[in-house]
């Protein structure tokens, strides 16, 4: 398991300030009544969300505050400014200002993994409903000119991050599902059709989805008697509990 010295950096962010704007949404106050829930999930259910401050990442984060019965969410991103735009702007949204936090963290580097864990541990008391893989990277170049530095990001940034937090945080998983058999927990690898054709976006990226999608099938098999659920986005989907 990887260890680190570096301090904890769970972020309570304050939401009571903010009437800003975020870089891809507008905050503003409901004008109608919040959104049925698009989701039914286990009663006090935790989840944490790698890149969570755009794209997927946000509208996962968004619809699990939105889903019933209310859970907690720790959203995972590397600028810590837009992280602190997006937990305010999702709080005032979602009428979730004390279940949703925080962490910055880049999930490619062992010491940012290490902030992840210790912030779920902090949070959610070491109990994890389910995962979100969803941070990841593209350089669209050819294979042929591609730098040595641009594949190393991106074998970091959605291999690597992947299987090393799914690992790392799997104990915080299997303990949630021991407590509840019924529902068990969930692991989510967002992937890309890159990694089963040529799409074009470039033959790393490809690589790098595909190992995705060869690591959820592994797991889905390693974990089964852990009482785990590990899911691919789009593509590969099991239940394991």
């Amino acid at each position: 398991m990887e260890k680190d010295s570096t301090s904890s950096h769970l972020t309570h962010y304050p939401t009571h300030h903010h009437t800003t704007t975020h870089p891809l949404t507008v905050i503003q106050p409901p004008s109608s009544p919040l959104p049925t829930p698009m989701f039914t999930l286990p009663q006090n259910a935790t989840y944490c969300v790698t890149g969570g401050t755009s794209g997927i990442g946000l509208e996962v984060a968004r619809l699990l505050l939105l889903s019933a019965p209310p859970c907690r969410v720790l959203i995972v991103a590397r600028r810590s400014r837009e992280l602190e735009m997006t937990v305010a702007m999702l709080a005032q949204e979602c009428d979730a200002e004390d279940r949703v936090l925080g962490v910055p963290a880049d999930v490619s580097t062992p010491p940012g993994r290490a902030a992840v864990s210790r912030a779920v541990e902090e949070a959610f008391g070491g109990k994890l409903t389910g995962l979100v893989n969803n941070v990841g990277c593209n350089v669209r170049k050819a294979a042929l000119e591609q730098t040595g530095g641009e594949y190393d990001a991106m074998v970091a940034t959605n291999m690597s991050s992947t299987y090393f937090l799914s690992k790392l945080l799997s104990p915080f998983l299997f303990e949630r599902a021991r407590g509840d058999i019924a529902n068990g927990s969930v692991v989510v690898n967002v992937s890309s059709m890159a990694g089963v054709y040529s799409s074009g976006t470039g033959a790393v990226y490809g690589m790098t989805k595909a190992a995705v999608n060869s690591l959820t099938r592994s797991l889905a098999c390693e974990w089964s008697k852990g009482g785990g659920t590990t899911e691919n986005y789009r593509r590969f989907s099991f239940s394991l509990r």
